[in-house]
């Protein structure tokens, strides 16, 4: 269902916009906190997307350095994924717990909403390994997304596929889930052209096509069980979300039924 509306919707958030949706609708009361997590979990797939390329540099160091405009495009990223992990600081309880820190939540107009998400991802500091584990699937979902890519590449590219796209499907990725078309329609093409072109590869678009006609058939048996009222919900209840004082004990999040 999820990939239907990411596929159909402005982006490649709108299946996270139905979780949104349901989780809240199942949850009410507890919305903030319900929506916080799946931003998490939106967050770290996005950060995946984003070191993936980093991790893999690397063994592309010649192409990298023959190319001033690929070596941009890295630092960028590089700087991306630093500025990311910026709200991993307001986990820690010497932020958390401050006095002003205290006070800049009770200056703001929003300032209960602000502290309920932050108690939400605090939560997460002491569960490094969830952290962790989902980042570590993410990955080798994005890694399992570019085998993919190149199987499709050899079907539809006529020079075939080239290694050096591994490089370059998680960047082209990255541009495409921008929430302005739908799907990502027409900024994804540009995006995987213009990269594909830097190491003088041809087909970007046509191989980000593929993909997308891909999808769109994955797509429809998401549309099928939706169509059925096969709707996803949050089982139970959140528990209480207490300060960073309160959490040393690490009290269980509840589960989602998938």
């Amino acid at each position: 269902i999820g990939v239907f509306f990411n596929t159909y919707m402005p982006g490649s958030a709108g299946g996270d916009l139905i979780k949104f949706y349901y989780a809240g609708k199942g949850n009410q009361g507890q919305r903030t906190e319900v929506v916080t997590i799946l931003l998490l979990d939106r967050a770290i797939g996005m950060y995946a997307m984003l070191i993936l390329p980093l991790l893999i540099a690397p063994a592309f160091a010649t192409v990298i350095a023959a190319s001033s405009a690929l070596k941009g495009i890295l630092w960028s990223v590089l700087g991306l994924s630093l500025l990311m992990l910026i709200p991993l600081f307001m986990m820690t309880r010497y932020v958390r717990d401050s006095h002003l820190f205290s006070w800049i939540l009770k200056k703001l107009s929003f300032g209960g909403y602000a502290e309920r998400i932050i108690d939400t991802i605090h939560i997460y500091f002491f569960r490094k390994k969830v952290i962790l584990g989902a980042l570590l699937l993410s990955v080798v979902a994005q890694s399992t997304s570019i085998v993919i890519f190149l199987i499709l590449a050899m079907i539809v590219n006529p020079a075939g596929a080239d290694v050096k796209m591994s490089l370059l499907i998680p960047l082209g990725l990255f541009a495409n889930s921008v929430p302005i078309t739908p799907g990502g329609l027409g900024v994804g093409e540009a995006a995987f052209d213009s990269l594909f072109n830097i190491v003088g590869l041809n087909g970007g678009a046509g191989l980000l096509i593929s993909w997308r006609i891909l999808m769109i058939l994955i797509s429809l048996v998401g549309l099928a069980y939706y169509l059925q009222g096969r709707h996803r919900y949050i089982s139970g209840s959140l528990p209480e979300f207490h300060t960073a004082k309160q959490l040393t004990k690490s009290p269980p999040i509840s589960s989602l039924k998938k």
